[in-house]
């Protein structure tokens, strides 16, 4: 790639600097080989094995001076002929929907104000060692966790916030070195109308607040908010009408009252439940929930998109609404799928005009009941899902999971949800759903995911 392309590699407009690159490469270099947007801990000796060609033949491509390495922005050409590939490319090509002859080619998430793929996990630290679970995390060789912090146990008093447990929770992972994604959500009674379930405060403000005293305390040190957990449900929303327009309030007092202290934290909208009920009392789709969100700005309020592409017992990178051996439900619709899922949400984006930007997933994952219940009966008709896969098949699942998602190209950060969720949970109680996710068993030992993840490429 000639100088004065590469002087323009952090720019926005990415259709400008494709054509320059275009124009300055013979026509033979341009049927033979792909771009590529160099991510943070590149090197050309890391592309050209991720890709599988020779680093001479990417310097001579690329016109690259002998000695020089690449930076994070930077733009260059891969031979075709490598059988490594696709890793986060330009434009990437995105499956067609069912009925579809061809996709759009869409433009990058922009680099410059965001983080690109990366691996993450879950991790629950309301737990009696939270530095045990994060050293477990450590030990899985990620570079992301998520934490949730549910409001209404820190702040159960107006303006009175329990930072020693606070920092109980949050410190063994900010003194990990490990980049952390805080999930905040759950409004405490005295901030609501209702002590049924979980749902946001009467006043946003008050949400405001306390998301600003976190940001505060962890100035600099946390590195993304995620705002809320699954507003599309009921169980999470109760109190308040189910609406997009309300979460994009919410969302935007917490935007700003974060950013005012620390402009460097990236926030990150809630990641929506997939599910195949819409009736606008229990759930809204997270399709029309996103739309709607759109509708309502969301975009000026989220540096990245959350997702929570859950697959059930469907493989990551099928597509609905063929069942796999096994599976006898759940397959019907295309909120059960996990690629489907990111897919869908793409193309809202980019019908939105607002395809430079990444969608972080910060829970995905697969469960399973083996290992755990002496009686499938246990775990009852509404999550007989968990009782399709095995212990190794929800290892698979994980690992290629994060396959899908790195070769999508529009992803950032995954998150494997949950590397200890068994941990005080109660077989037959609502949180038992958690153990089903969980990397590890009850007593502690490790499930093939955890293995699996342990010695993924990452």
């Amino acid at each position: 790639m000639t100088r004065h392309c590469a002087g323009l590699r952090f720019l926005v407009a990415i259709g400008l600097l494709l054509a320059l690159v275009l124009a300055a490469l013979p026509v033979r270099a341009q049927e033979s080989a792909d771009l590529y947007v160099v991510q943070p801990g590149d090197t050309l000796a890391s592309i050209a094995q991720r890709f599988g060609v020779p680093a001479e033949d990417l310097i001579r491509l690329n016109n690259l001076p002998p000695g020089s390495d690449v930076v994070a922005g930077q733009v260059i050409r891969v031979p075709r002929t490598g059988t490594g590939g696709g890793v986060l490319p330009i434009l990437p090509t995105v499956a067609p929907l069912p009925g579809e002859d061809s996709s759009p080619n869409l433009p990058a998430p922009n680099t410059a104000r965001n983080i690109g793929y990366s691996v993450g996990v879950e991790v629950n630290t309301d737990v009696r060692d939270p530095a045990r679970a994060i050293a477990s995390a450590q030990d899985l060789g990620v570079a992301w966790v998520k934490i949730a912090i549910p409001w209404k146990q820190f702040e159960t008093a107006p303006g009175e916030i329990d930072l020693a447990a606070l920092d109980a929770r949050i410190a063994p992972a900010l003194d990990s070195g490990l980049n952390v994604l805080l999930t905040l959500s759950a409004a405490p009674l005295w901030a609501r109308t209702t002590e049924e379930l979980d749902g946001p405060p009467t006043d946003h403000a008050t949400f405001a607040r306390f998301a600003g005293s976190v940001a505060v305390r962890y100035r600099g040190r946390i590195a993304a908010y995620e705002i809320w957990d699954q507003p599309n449900l009921r169980a999470h929303w109760n109190g308040a009408p189910l609406s997009a327009g309300s979460y994009v309030e919410l969302l935007r007092a917490a935007y700003t009252a974060i950013k005012n202290v620390d402009p460097s934290a990236i926030i990150v909208s809630a990641g929506l439940a997939p599910t195949g009920v819409s009736d606008g009392v229990n759930a809204i789709s997270d399709r029309q929930f996103l739309r709607d969100a759109y509708a309502a700005g969301l975009p000026a309020y989220a540096d990245a998109i959350g997702a929570n592409p859950f697959g059930w017992a469907n493989p990551p990178d099928s597509s609905c609404c063929e069942p796999s051996p096994g599976v006898t439900d759940w397959y019907n619709d295309r909120s059960f799928y996990f690629r489907d899922t990111l897919i869908d949400y793409r193309r809202i984006m980019v019908e939105a005009n607002d395809g430079a930007r990444f969608i972080w997933v910060t829970r995905f994952g697969w469960g399973t009941s083996d290992g755990l219940v002496s009686d499938v009966n246990e775990v009852g008709r509404d999550l007989a899902f968990f009782n399709f896969l095995d212990e190794q098949e929800q290892a698979d699942y994980i690992v290629r999971g994060f396959e899908v998602g790195r070769r999508l190209g529009f992803v950032g950060p995954m998150f494997a949800s949950v590397l200890n969720g068994c941990d005080g949970a109660t077989l037959g109680a609502p949180d038992f759903t958690r153990c089903y996710y969980s990397l590890t068993r009850p007593d502690g030992a490790q499930r093939p995911a955890y293995a699996a993840l342990r010695a993924m490429g990452k």
